[in-house]
């Protein structure tokens, strides 16, 4: 922890991400990057992310996480009352990822959706039939939408 927060000190980190453009973040990266690793990794956005699968030489899936959903549905406002998990697959549809697991369409452009959020998974089930993961962390720890203990989630789910 208290290595975090010098790191955090030395470059300058106040805040949170959604408070930064996409350019403050990667010079924040770079500081952060000249403190931790060398320069060797940078922050890239989640259509880069895709691009790279999409423009590797063979078939290279990918396994995005909705990442905190409430959180950002609480922070940030789409246009037309959307959620972040509607932008989230609109960008999975616009590179072209489709299909249930398995079918030709999902070997073509494989793709999980994960998440630790199940309602956001639930959510998206009416959007999207790539495949989806509930990810579960300690099994006493409640969900960060149903405030229900994973333990109990599952339970209903099996």
């Amino acid at each position: 922890m208290r290595e975090q927060q010098s790191i955090r000190k030395q470059a300058n980190i106040q805040g949170i991400m959604k408070d930064y453009t996409k350019k403050t973040l990667v010079e924040l990266n770079a500081n952060l990057n000249l403190v931790i690793n060398s320069g060797k990794f940078q922050i890239i956005t989640f259509e880069e992310f895709i691009a790279i699968a999409l423009d590797a030489p063979r078939v290279v899936g990918i396994y995005p996480e909705i990442k905190n959903p409430v959180f950002i549905n609480q922070q940030v406002k789409w246009p037309g009352g959307k959620k972040f998990e509607d932008k989230f697959v609109e960008t999975l549809k616009k590179y072209g990822y489709k299909g249930s697991y398995m079918s030709k369409d999902w070997l073509r452009q494989p793709a999980f959706i994960q998440s630790f959020a199940p309602t956001s998974l639930i959510y998206i089930s009416d959007l999207t039939d790539l495949p989806k993961i509930f990810l579960i962390d300690d099994v006493m720890i409640p969900t960060q939408d149903t405030n229900q203990v994973c333990l109990f989630l599952t339970v209903l789910l099996s």
